[in-house]
């Protein structure tokens, strides 16, 4: 089916009682190695990565192929007004080149820019939707013809998201596919045993 845009792959991962981040909003290691190494390979395997701005603010993360082998994908963070730290991992590694962040159409030039186009990478403006958020559909439009600076447009996209941007996609039917991860774990205390084909937690959410 022609779309003019890449194929979404949306990947999350919860805690049995619903949480994809602690109170103070760090969502790193919620799944084990296993788990993370699949997502590595997803990674490779598609053309490019997106995550929001609260995933780059709390977690830093590298969002590279490390646990398998294979090409790095373009990597892509929203940004919509433009003022993430230009100290952050995705504007800084050895892999900027291959990094992209996407502004509102009318914001001003992030602090991050030259650090990053100097490294090869590119800042990609698209248009703001009349409630204040980056428009993801035109987005994806642009993502399928143009994806920045010596980058091929994009045939398929994994977006690593968060509490915000995974429900925005749903909302908008961009979604093509979706993996989600459910870790047996809750944020507090916890074990667990199988018994039988299932699995039993234990778990309490305030001291005794």
């Amino acid at each position: 089916v022609e779309t003019g845009r890449p194929l979404v792959t949306l990947k999350v991962a919860q805690t049995l009682d619903g949480r994809i981040a602690t109170r103070t909003g760090d969502s790193q290691w919620i799944t084990g190695t296993e788990a993370r190494t699949l997502v590595h390979r997803w990674r490779a395997e598609l053309d490019g990565v997106l995550v929001g701005r609260g995933t780059a603010r709390s977690d830093d993360p590298r969002l590279t192929v490390r646990h398998v082998d294979g090409p790095q994908p373009l990597r892509l963070v929203l940004d919509r007004t433009g003022t993430l730290s230009p100290d952050r991992t995705l504007f800084t590694d050895a892999h900027a080149d291959r990094t992209g962040a996407v502004v509102g159409a009318d914001r001003p030039r992030p602090t991050y820019t030259d650090r990053l186009t100097n490294a090869g990478g590119t800042v990609l403006r698209v248009p703001e939707t009349d409630d204040a958020h980056l428009d993801l559909s035109a987005l994806l439009r642009r993502l399928g013809t143009d994806a920045g600076r010596d980058a091929e447009p994009l045939q398929s996209l994994l977006v690593e998201a968060g509490p915000g941007l995974a429900p925005a996609l749903f909302r908008q039917d961009l979604v093509d596919r979706f993996f989600c991860f459910v870790a047996p774990k809750v944020f507090a205390e916890q074990t667990w045993e199988p018994v039988g084909d299932d699995v039993l937690l234990r778990g309490y959410c305030r001291a005794l």
